[in-house]
Protein backbone atom coordinates (compact mmCIF):
# COMPACT_ATOMS: atom_id res chain seq x y z
CA UNK A 1 0.00 0.00 0.00
CA UNK A 2 2.59 2.13 0.76
CA UNK A 3 4.14 1.60 -2.83
CA UNK A 4 0.46 2.99 -3.50
CA UNK A 5 0.00 5.75 -1.81
CA UNK A 6 3.49 7.36 -3.07
CA UNK A 7 2.51 7.26 -6.72
CA UNK A 8 1.40 10.06 -8.67
CA UNK A 9 -2.04 10.48 -9.55
CA UNK A 10 -1.20 9.60 -13.57
CA UNK A 11 0.43 6.32 -11.96
CA UNK A 12 -2.41 5.57 -9.47
CA UNK A 13 -5.17 5.39 -12.49
CA UNK A 14 -2.51 3.58 -14.47
CA UNK A 15 -1.41 1.17 -11.72
CA UNK A 16 -5.65 0.53 -10.70
CA UNK A 17 -6.44 0.15 -14.65
CA UNK A 18 -3.94 -2.66 -14.93
CA UNK A 19 -5.24 -4.04 -11.78
CA UNK A 20 -8.89 -3.81 -12.74
CA UNK A 21 -7.77 -5.36 -16.19
CA UNK A 22 -6.52 -8.24 -14.46
CA UNK A 23 -9.67 -8.82 -12.41
CA UNK A 24 -12.00 -8.87 -15.40
CA UNK A 25 -9.90 -11.72 -16.79
CA UNK A 26 -10.10 -13.67 -14.01
CA UNK A 27 -13.42 -13.19 -13.93
CA UNK A 28 -14.20 -13.59 -17.24
CA UNK A 29 -12.06 -17.00 -16.56
CA UNK A 30 -14.29 -18.22 -14.01
CA UNK A 31 -16.78 -17.58 -16.03
CA UNK A 32 -15.94 -19.78 -18.92
CA UNK A 33 -15.42 -22.75 -15.79
CA UNK A 34 -17.77 -22.73 -13.35
CA UNK A 35 -15.45 -20.33 -10.76
CA UNK A 36 -14.26 -22.89 -8.46
CA UNK A 37 -11.31 -24.69 -7.76
CA UNK A 38 -10.22 -28.22 -7.77
CA UNK A 39 -11.53 -28.80 -4.19
CA UNK A 40 -13.72 -26.12 -3.04
CA UNK A 41 -14.61 -21.81 -4.09
CA UNK A 42 -12.44 -20.24 -6.53
CA UNK A 43 -9.50 -20.22 -6.49
CA UNK A 44 -9.17 -23.08 -4.34
CA UNK A 45 -9.71 -21.46 -0.89
CA UNK A 46 -11.62 -22.88 1.47
CA UNK A 47 -14.61 -21.63 2.20
CA UNK A 48 -14.99 -20.02 5.90
CA UNK A 49 -17.42 -19.94 8.57
CA UNK A 50 -18.74 -16.01 9.38
CA UNK A 51 -16.82 -16.59 13.21
CA UNK A 52 -13.67 -17.90 11.45
CA UNK A 53 -13.76 -15.03 9.11
CA UNK A 54 -14.52 -12.67 12.12
CA UNK A 55 -11.81 -14.10 13.69
CA UNK A 56 -9.28 -13.38 10.61
CA UNK A 57 -10.65 -9.83 10.57
CA UNK A 58 -9.85 -8.97 13.94
CA UNK A 59 -6.28 -10.57 13.73
CA UNK A 60 -5.89 -8.00 10.35
CA UNK A 61 -6.46 -5.05 12.51
CA UNK A 62 -4.21 -6.05 15.18
CA UNK A 63 -1.32 -6.92 12.70
CA UNK A 64 -2.16 -3.05 11.41
CA UNK A 65 -0.98 0.30 12.30
CA UNK A 66 -4.05 3.18 11.83
CA UNK A 67 -1.59 4.47 8.73
CA UNK A 68 -1.65 1.10 6.89
CA UNK A 69 -5.63 0.94 7.82
CA UNK A 70 -6.09 3.90 6.40
CA UNK A 71 -3.98 4.05 3.09
CA UNK A 72 -6.00 0.43 2.77
CA UNK A 73 -8.88 1.97 2.63
CA UNK A 74 -7.89 5.18 0.35
CA UNK A 75 -6.45 2.39 -1.79
CA UNK A 76 -10.44 0.53 -2.08
CA UNK A 77 -12.37 3.60 -2.60
CA UNK A 78 -10.16 4.90 -5.39
CA UNK A 79 -10.36 1.31 -6.61
CA UNK A 80 -14.22 1.40 -6.45
CA UNK A 81 -14.33 4.82 -8.03
CA UNK A 82 -11.80 3.93 -10.93
CA UNK A 83 -14.68 0.75 -11.63
CA UNK A 84 -17.63 3.23 -11.58
CA UNK A 85 -15.55 5.72 -13.87
CA UNK A 86 -15.14 2.49 -16.89
CA UNK A 87 -18.30 1.77 -15.93
CA UNK A 88 -18.17 -1.89 -13.87
CA UNK A 89 -19.64 -1.24 -11.05
CA UNK A 90 -18.47 -3.37 -8.02
CA UNK A 91 -18.15 -6.81 -9.27
CA UNK A 92 -20.22 -8.28 -7.24
CA UNK A 93 -17.86 -8.24 -4.01
CA UNK A 94 -19.54 -5.36 -2.55
CA UNK A 95 -16.12 -3.60 -2.09
CA UNK A 96 -14.65 -5.95 0.64
CA UNK A 97 -11.01 -7.20 0.24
Amino acid sequence: MQEYVALSEKERTAFLDRLIDQMQQRRQQGQNGNGRGPDGPAGGRQSLTAEERDRRRKQRLDLSTPEERAERAQFFADLRRRREQRGLGNAGWGGRW
